[in-house]
């Protein structure tokens, strides 16, 4: 008992850092701006933002990802697209820093940025706790300008996509959330997604692999080039159109 005590003291009297504090942190602000999901079939769905205050367009579509929002928000195939979250509470372990493995691939993101127009949740977890986690999910939407909604009806809503398919949607943020409707909702299928998330240059991995291949960038994840390197393959990553 005398060497608990001596440790519960211990740890009493050494101060909070700022790693620990990090360790369970929270992001509570202000009063909360409304936000809404509109879609183009008519409906609209209130809640309140929690990223960019920044309104954007694009396809709703649903995950039903139980963990790893970091790894579904920057996937490459989700460009264009507002993503909806079947699971209920997002955003209670942060989101990590960008950190590269020993290949030169993120470690924790499957590309270099968040993908997604926006993401529509049920419950967002104010307070975070990992110890990977360096900001929580709305100041990193935030800060990559992607307007987030939470307190929305997420199942009804994935029920409605389900039923009719993805549709084109709104997340619009403050006072657009209260304007009576949209007029315009933007096609991303009818821009060149492969452009904007294929690489700019050729790319070269593990030069001590095996065997050489070429990857056709359609907007490949880094998981799927860690598994490729993992197998002592050789890699060059090209343009689809350049091929």
């Amino acid at each position: 008992m005398t060497l608990f005590y001596a440790i519960q003291n211990s740890l009493r009297a050494q101060p909070v850092t700022a790693a620990l504090r990090r360790g369970f942190a929270t992001n509570i602000g202000s009063a909360p701006i409304a936000a809404a999901l509109k879609l183009k079939s008519g409906q609209s769905f209130t809640g309140q933002s929690f990223g960019s205050q920044q309104s954007s367009f694009g396809e709703a579509v649903f995950t039903t990802s139980l963990v790893g929002y970091p790894e579904s928000m920057t996937d490459p195939s989700y460009t264009g697209q507002i993503l909806v979250f079947t699971q209920p509470l997002i955003g209670n372990y942060g989101v990590p820093g960008q950190v590269q493995d020993q290949y030169g691939l993120s470690k924790y993101f499957e590309s270099d940025k968040i993908q997604v127009q926006g993401i529509v949740v049920n419950d967002y977890a104010t307070h975070y706790s990992h110890w990977t986690a360096v900001e929580s999910l709305g100041e990193w939407c935030t800060r990559h300008n992607v307007p987030a909604i939470s307190g929305v009806d997420t199942r009804a809503l994935t029920q409605l996509l389900r039923d009719q398919g993805s549709t084109l949607a709104h997340l619009a943020v403050g006072d657009e959330a209260a304007n009576s409707g949209t007029t315009k909702f933007p096609d991303p299928n009818t821009e060149n997604l492969v452009a904007k998330v294929s690489t700019k240059v050729p790319l070269h991995y593990n030069p001590q692999g095996d065997v050489k291949i070429a990857v056709i960038d359609c907007g490949v994840k880094q998981n799927i080039l860690r598994c490729l390197t993992e197998r002592r393959i050789r890699r060059s990553l090209h343009f689809q159109w350049s091929w």
